[in-house]
């Protein structure tokens, strides 16, 4: 048309999408700065840039050479969704039938302030703080040997004794094993004997639902460690309060030390096998239908 060619009429260049505007022309929008060889640094370009290691599936991850920015393989981005690694199909077969059986119990008074946490099916992790060497000894014996992962945090009014710290401590855990065995069902219930040295412990526990205990144990020593002896008696009967649980101790000996670590760990031995499931038997272990 006559319009398309008046000397005002845009040229065909003007139109381009790839047409640098006036302003991109100007001598100051080049400015010496920008056509300087330091605006692109040999670095930017170097052939070390992207090297062939730097692809490499072994190369250090930005987490090893200390850069900000985390690069996780597909495993470990996996890492924290994966319930079960096994080629086992009973083992799948069990996770899927088999409820988890965890407890968190707080107990806090003027006297203690105590935080458990229990997995009855864990591996035997423990992490003990009550503020008594021994009784965190005794503590770890017990988590370890029933493949329980414990943890027990107390902080008791030790300036006065310790029979508080060890009383709730025992009641805690006790609540602690009661809340995790749940509804009780498909558990073989019942437990345990052991031998250590010159002692001989018997330890009988029923998870039945009522407590009571047997105790049939004689200590000469006043305290083992930073414990007195006569706690451990203490100790049990909260425990069976706490969990509704029937305890019958004997232990014979001549080493106190043995004979408690002893009946620690034969208590210990008694919960594994009393906490056992049978995942093709899911009945509640009693005639009563209650537990």
């Amino acid at each position: 048309s006559p319009d398309a060619l008046s000397p005002d009429a845009p040229s065909p260049d003007a139109l381009s999408p790839d047409a640098p505007s006036p302003d991109a022309l100007s001598p100051d929008a080049l400015s010496p700065d920008a056509l300087s060889p330091d605006a692109a640094s040999p670095d930017a370009a170097s052939p070390d840039a992207a090297s062939p290691d730097a692809l490499s599936p072994d190369a250090p991850s930005p987490v090893q050479t200390g850069h900000a920015l985390s690069l996780l393989s597909p495993q470990e981005t996996l890492q924290g969704t994966i319930a079960l690694r096994t080629t086992d199909w009973e083992d799948i077969y069990r996770l899927l039938r088999l409820a988890s059986r965890t407890a968190s119990v707080r107990r806090t008074t003027k006297e203690t302030d105590i935080q458990i946490e229990l997995d009855l099916d864990g591996t035997g992790k423990t992490d003990m703080d009550t503020g008594l060497g021994f009784f965190d000894h005794m503590l770890d014996q017990l988590g370890r040997h029933s493949g329980c992962d414990l943890s027990v945090k107390v902080k008791g009014d030790l300036h006065i004794d310790e029979h508080h710290t060890i009383e709730d401590t025992a009641i805690a855990l006790g609540e602690a094993f009661g809340q995790a065995l749940g509804d009780k069902l498909g558990i073989e219930r019942y437990g345990f004997n052991l031998v250590m040295d010159e002692s001989i412990v018997d330890v009988r526990l029923d998870f039945g639902g009522r407590q009571w205990l047997v105790w049939d144990c004689e200590y000469k020593r006043e305290k083992v460690g930073d414990m007195p002896t006569e706690m451990f008696h203490h100790f049990f009967k909260s425990f069976s309060d706490g969990a509704k649980c029937n305890l019958a101790i004997k232990a014979e000996g001549n080493n106190e030390h043995h004979m408690i670590e002893a009946t620690f760990k034969a208590l210990a031995k008694s919960i594994k096998a009393a906490k056992r499931r049978d995942v093709d038997n899911m009945r509640l272990p009693s005639t009563k239908g209650i537990l």
